[in-house]
């Protein structure tokens, strides 16, 4: 009796134990370290016209600052004329400047779309050891936990694709086609008109070069008579 209790309770200590790794490693694959803490920004990209596409930004991808792998996608969601974006920023000790520009870009015709975040100015030396977890941070000049930013949207196979179209409606339109022929010509004619006016200048500067040549023949000769004379 005794050594099927010690049975059944190894069995379940191994089935713990089972569990518990799993779960470790399941937190490890996700990033999980409850020493490395991280803080969260909401990105937000929108435009004038409202055509905002962040070319289907997935959970995980990756965040980089200065070109540097620094956190990744938690989610996004679509509002009526913006995408918003939430990414963790790890480690919490990493202090960026409030004045960034932020892009979402695709790397490839199949590749993922990322987001960098690449800094216009540098943290003030005060504020360089801040803490952005802190409930004084100051969110004027540095990015804080919980800090909304705007963003923009970056290189992206689609807005290719979609300008490489836009260039062929315009390049297939005749009467792109029309206009062209017509500054051809236009261009034609106002060539030929320099050349004519070109050649008619050539022509009246020889005319005055020929009367000063004159002028000068026939002053000289009245000189010389003048001189005769007295």
């Amino acid at each position: 009796m005794r050594s099927r209790t010690i049975r059944e309770g190894s069995v379940g200590l191994l089935v713990l134990l089972g569990l518990g790794l799993f779960g470790g490693i399941v937190l490890w694959l996700r990033g999980f370290n409850p020493t490395n803490q991280s803080y969260q920004v909401t990105l937000a990209f929108s435009d004038a016209r409202g055509l905002t596409d962040v070319s289907g930004i997935q959970s995980g991808a990756v965040v980089r600052y200065r070109g540097v792998p620094v956190g990744r996608v938690l989610g996004a969601r679509t509002t009526p004329n913006a995408v918003e974006v939430d990414v963790e920023i790890t480690p919490a000790t990493l202090v960026m400047p409030r004045d960034v520009a932020i892009e979402a870009s695709q790397s490839g015709l199949i590749g993922e779309t990322s987001i960098d975040i690449i800094p216009r100015t540098e943290v003030p030396a005060t504020l360089l050891t801040a803490n952005p977890l802190a409930a004084d941070c100051n969110n004027q000049q540095i990015v804080c936990n919980g800090s909304r930013l705007e963003g923009q949207i970056g290189v992206s196979f689609k807005k290719l694709i979609d300008t490489t179209v836009q260039f062929a409606d315009l390049f297939s339109n005749p009467e792109f086609f029309g206009e062209i022929r017509l500054l051809t010509r236009n261009s034609s004619k106002a060539a030929a008109g320099v050349t004519t006016l070109t050649g008619e200048v050539t022509t009246l500067t020889k005319s005055v070069k020929q009367e000063l040549g004159n002028i000068s023949a026939a002053a000289a000769t009245s000189a010389t008579s003048v001189g005769q004379s007295g």
